[in-house]
């Protein structure tokens, strides 16, 4: 039955309602209270139920898009720090609304090209700075986003942003869309370790 599902929701990007059931299960149980990040959501749902979490059958682009689009209703996505984290319905923390915010394909397209300008990242001033004098202001407020580093995790197909050291965060282009390369990004976003080699 679970098969079928997964052929049914494969072009429509809709999660099935048992997968549904399960990410709530995860989320009533006790040592999950607090959230649970999504560099781990994929082990811990395999462990529970024997098989893997293969969002990407359904048709979403990688595990922050299934998420934000697939769990509505089931779980929300709070950041904490530089992860983000799986919580119950209304126990967000964090200011970020309960779906992501359409960032302005302008937007995209600058940082895109910022960053192809400086394949090995720039930190959060010399992004903020560079760009501005680029492209001009970067309104984090009218995006939602509390800060470039939430900004980032809402773009992970464009970049990625990393913590380096004393705590500043660096900002780096995305890679490619092949599976390895979207866990890759996963973990970034949620501090993996990096060496950076990027402007400080």
């Amino acid at each position: 039955i679970h098969k079928i599902e997964k052929m049914t929701g494969r072009k429509t990007r809709k999660v099935p309602e048992f997968m549904k059931k399960q990410v709530e299960l995860l989320m009533d149980m006790l040592m999950f209270e607090t959230g649970l990040f999504l560099t781990e959501f994929p082990q811990v749902y395999n462990q529970e139920f024997a098989y893997p979490l293969d969002y990407q059958c359904y048709g979403f682009h990688n595990l922050e898009d299934f998420c934000f689009h697939g769990l509505q209703g089931s779980a929300e996505m709070d950041l904490d720090g530089f992860s983000w984290k799986l919580v119950p319905v209304g126990q967000k923390t964090s200011s970020m609304p309960g779906q992501p915010t359409e960032i302005p394909p302008d937007v995209k397209e600058n940082i895109k090209k910022l960053l192809s300008e400086n394949p090995f990242g720039l930190s959060v001033h010399s992004f903020m700075r560079r760009y501005e004098s680029c492209f001009g202001q970067l309104n984090l407020r009218q995006m939602k986003c509390k800060d470039l580093v939430e900004l980032c995790c809402l773009l992970p197909d464009c970049c990625v942003a990393v913590e380096s050291g004393g705590g500043e965060g660096t900002v780096l282009p995305a890679g490619g869309d092949s599976d390895s390369d979207s866990k890759g990004r996963d973990k970034n976003c949620d501090t993996g370790p990096l060496h950076v080699l990027g402007e400080v």
